[in-house]
């Protein structure tokens, strides 16, 4: 030990006044058992206590000695040096100043114990017993950088000391524990478990996990370790029985297991490593086998293992394959759908692996198929109208079609996956017959009209004069329409329910029947202003080109040049309004000084937006056309919050035609012949100038062209059909009668002047509990949704967790998920369960629930007093 550390190590002794009190004076000895300091002691000059007197005490002047010190007062300070061990009391005469005194040794052990300030009467022999750990300046650095306590025991200072050769940030038993089994059961390649091992024996580490575990017996492998605290979570959370290998791992009571390894799952970081180890113990107990023969419901709350999601997927895919889909009637046993559906939600904040997200929203998306296929079939009425089934499908229909959207769009990025290919023919079958039937009905209606478009429906042709032109003068707003290609009902409704979780204002949607054809130039053409409201004049091309194109005032609408050209005039004819056309491709890329600078210059302008025909056109690229309709959404609400940025008041967002789309490819019933002489011909359209008598084709004569002909007819295929045509896209068609070719959507959103970031707020949270009381570890907490997701409320999904008052997690953290749309309070409550890791009987705790988008605390923290007194002395 050099002279410089000696001298200020007792520099500092004499001058910490917490270990001085009352009015002796300061006597420090210091006992040199191997008289190798003597030479040090003469020398040393202890500049910072002036008053310092140095004596060296031998075998015959300890009387002497003592009669200095009793003279002298509390400013006095002496250093009393002796070649030798400390005398044995009946024959220290100075046995009485030892006891008010302090004791010093220039050993490294004794100089680390008092330079650390610890004053636990074990901690001498503890530090010397670990020299080889206080040998490294840069671990006893991160030792004290934790500023370890001076009352600390030799079992708290060993976290902290675990802690350092770990490189943790703090000294907690919990985090050294998972710190080691990540890396896993096999000691010869637990990098942490070695290193650990080199300072202290195998048995201080195992002593460490049953203490902070509170098992019953002292582990003695890592793999017992995992093992016992992976089958107590599993037993917390499963509602039925275990076999009895199983219950000898149980560790009770379970509250330390549980919070362990639920903070371990729940750790992005290292949730990986939990399952990859957990999933080796399960094979040895047999889970597989346990879960085959145990109803899913006893382990759906469970999330100990991966092979739960594996039993939970196959089960739900094998109850969704018993289902009975009839053509006739669409019948499901809506009884289990809902069983699927109440344990699907169940899991839903459960879902802690990625890798099964798409398998759960897949069959997510399957039952909500057969559900809306069964409520659709069941609200229409065979003999209804033309107007009530097209209002049928406003409010039921397309919800079979976004269901199906949905469920291929998790489903074809399973390709690799055989767990749904089994489920994929009767989410196949239920949509196929749903287009049947739809179209049978449908289809009786325009053959009965016998003409297009039907009277009693709103028309795409008026789309100017009655959506554009009208709102836009309702408070002179600057308005933008959105023309997305190919945008179906279904996807609408998915963006207006996008613009209300996301922007303030309120949106409104409605539906108008296309023109027939169902195809882009068409419909691009029908939401022009044409003068006086005239109907489109059609145009045949060159013969060869057996082709039709619409003029309106003379002009072809192809391009942006010349639709902008027709706008401008029918502004000019109006009053002098300024109407535009732009490209989305272009707009999008302008920043907001621009945009603004843009906006300025017009009242009502058209955007022109090409994702979904843009993808489903390509034959290459039809089984993407899906992730086309997300990819709108997006790039829609996107583009609307640009527009509102640039002073915009009114959005109105349309389109040309909607689409079908089947995965599945059609057989050759599903083609009929093109029939002979007609003006042109697609896939799912034809025009001639008279009707046809072809099985499976509709003749409806149009009356909102004028064309050159005596009379003018659509030829639609009835029902998903297509003419018999080479090459091509046969999944992805339009160009026909369907309703999802032929309602088009209408979404019309007005902006609220204020802050964006002002959106429809979220459903708040109470807690029903009439006492803040805690009596058991394993605590229900209920809560209430107060309001119901609506157009007024969005849901919201948060974190439920009890606290220490210092702010340390003291419970696991729950995940709820709180959009509950029923107007009935019960239906939305819920029970939290949670389990406190705490072995302190009585104290207070502090409530916490946190929006999991937001962290902000939902309600005002609370606290709760718990009291665990009974609860304990049972176990429990």
């Amino acid at each position: 030990m050099s002279q410089s550390r000696i001298k200020h190590n007792l520099e500092s002794l004499f001058l910490d006044e917490s270990r001085w009190r009352g009015c002796t004076p300061r006597v420090v000895f210091w006992n040199d058992t191997d008289a190798e300091f003597s030479e040090v002691f003469q020398q040393l000059e202890l500049e910072k206590i002036p008053q310092l007197k140095k004596h060296e005490l031998g075998s015959h002047n300890a009387w002497y000695t003592k009669q200095i010190l009793h003279q002298a007062t509390a400013e006095d300070a002496f250093l009393l040096y002796q070649a030798g061990p400390v005398p044995a009391p009946r024959e220290d005469w100075l046995l009485d100043v030892r006891l008010y005194g302090q004791a010093f040794s220039a050993r490294r052990s004794e100089m680390l114990h008092q330079e650390l300030g610890f004053t636990h009467p074990e901690m001498k022999a503890f530090i010397a017993e670990h020299g080889d750990f206080f040998n490294a300046q840069e671990r006893l650095k991160k030792l004290q950088a934790f500023d370890p306590a001076p009352d600390l025991s030799p079992e708290t200072l060993s976290i902290h000391m675990m802690a350092v050769l770990l490189n943790l940030k703090h000294p907690d038993a919990g985090s050294i524990l998972r710190q080691v089994l990540q890396e896993g059961p096999e000691p010869e390649h637990n990098a942490a478990f070695q290193g650990l091992c080199k300072y202290f024996e195998a048995e201080r580490f195992f002593a460490l996990c049953q203490q902070t575990l509170r098992m019953k017996d002292v582990p003695t492998s890592l793999r017992q370790v995992l093992m016992q605290v992976a089958v107590t979570h599993f037993s917390h959370q499963c509602t039925g029985s275990l076999p009895q290998q199983w219950q000898t791992q149980v560790v009770s009571p379970s509250n330390a297991c549980f919070r362990f390894v639920d903070h371990w799952i729940h750790d992005d970081r290292v949730r990986e490593q939990w399952y990859t180890h957990a999933d080796a113990i399960a094979d040895s107990l047999g889970l597989s086998a346990l879960l085959e023969k145990s109803a899913p419901e006893s382990y759906g709350g469970c999330e100990t293992f991966s092979d739960i999601d594996k039993a939970l997927i196959t089960h739900l895919r094998d109850t969704l394959m018993d289902q009975t889909v009839s053509r006739s009637a669409l019948q499901t046993d809506t009884v289990t759908l809902w069983a699927c559906d109440a344990l699907l939600q169940q899991r839903k904040p459960l879902r802690t692996l990625p890798v099964f997200t798409p398998f759960y929203l897949a069959l997510e998306s399957a039952v909500q198929l057969f559900l809306a296929a069964e409520r659709y079939a069941e609200a229409n009425a065979p003999q209804a109208t033309a107007e009530a089934h097209f209002a049928r499908y406003q409010a039921q229909g397309w919800k079979v079609d976004q269901a199906y959207r949905h469920y291929w769009q998790q489903a074809m990025a399973l390709t690799d996956s055989p767990l749904l290919q089994a489920l994929h023919p009767k989410v196949e079958q239920c949509y196929r017959d749903v287009l049947h039937w739809q179209a049978e009905h449908w289809d009786t209606c325009l053959r009965d009209a016998g003409v297009w478009p039907l009277p009693g429906l709103p028309q795409q042709t008026d789309f100017f004069d009655k959506q554009v032109w009208v709102k836009s003068h309702q408070g002179e707003q600057r308005t933008v329409v959105i023309i997305s290609d190919a945008m179906r009902y279904e996807v609408a409704q998915e963006l207006q329910a996008r613009l209300a979780e996301h922007l303030p204002g309120q949106s409104d949607l409605e539906a108008m029947a296309g023109v027939l054809p169902s195809r882009t130039h068409f419909g691009m053409s029908a939401l022009l202003p044409r003068t006086n409201g005239q109907p489109l004049a059609l145009e045949l091309l060159e013969p060869s080109e057996q082709d039709l194109r619409i003029q309106i005032d003379g002009q072809r609408p192809e391009n942006n040049e010349s639709r902008g050209k027709l706008l401008a005039a029918a502004g000019q004819r109006r009053g002098g309004k300024s109407l535009n056309a732009y490209r989305y491709s272009d707009v999008i890329l302008l920043k907001r000084e621009a945009g603004r600078e843009l906006s300025k210059s017009f009242q009502v302008a058209y955007i022109y937006h090409d994702q979904i025909d843009a993808t489903g056109d390509k034959p290459a690229n039809q089984d993407q056309v899906f992730m086309a309709c997300e990819r709108t959404v997006e790039e829609l609400l996107a583009l609307i919050k640009r527009l509102l940025n640039w002073n915009v008041g009114q959005v109105i967002v349309t389109a040309d035609h909607g689409f079908l789309y089947q995965y599945e490819d059609l057989g050759d019933a599903d083609k009929i012949d093109l029939p002979s002489e007609t003006l042109m011909s697609k896939r799912r359209c034809a025009l001639a100038t008279a009707p046809v008598d072809t099985p499976g084709v509709l003749s409806l004569r149009l009356t909102h062209y004028t064309h050159p002909f005596n009379a003018l007819y659509a030829l639609v295929p009835r029902g998903v059909q297509r003419f018999r045509k080479q090459g091509g896209s046969t999944k992805y068609a339009h160009g026909g009668a369907t309703l999802q070719e032929i309602c088009v959507p209408v979404l019309t959103y007005n902006h609220v002047k204020t802050s964006l970031n002002k959106v429809r707020p979220k459903t708040g949270v109470r807690v029903l509990a009439a006492q803040r009381r805690i009596t058991n570890n394993v605590f229900s907490l209920p809560l209430l949704q107060e309001q119901p997701v609506n157009d007024n409320y969005r849901g919201r999904q948060v974190r439920v967790f009890f606290e220490t008052e210092s702010g340390q997690m003291l419970s696991n953290c729950k995940t709820v998920v709180l959009d509950s749309d029923s107007d009935h309070a019960p239906d939305r409550e819920q029970r939290v369960s949670l389990t406190l890791a705490s072995q302190e009987q009585r104290m207070r705790v502090r409530l916490r629930i946190v929006d999991d988008e937001d962290e902000y605390d939902v309600i005002e923290p609370e606290f709760w007093d718990v009291n665990l007194s009974f609860s304990n002395e049972f176990g429990f």
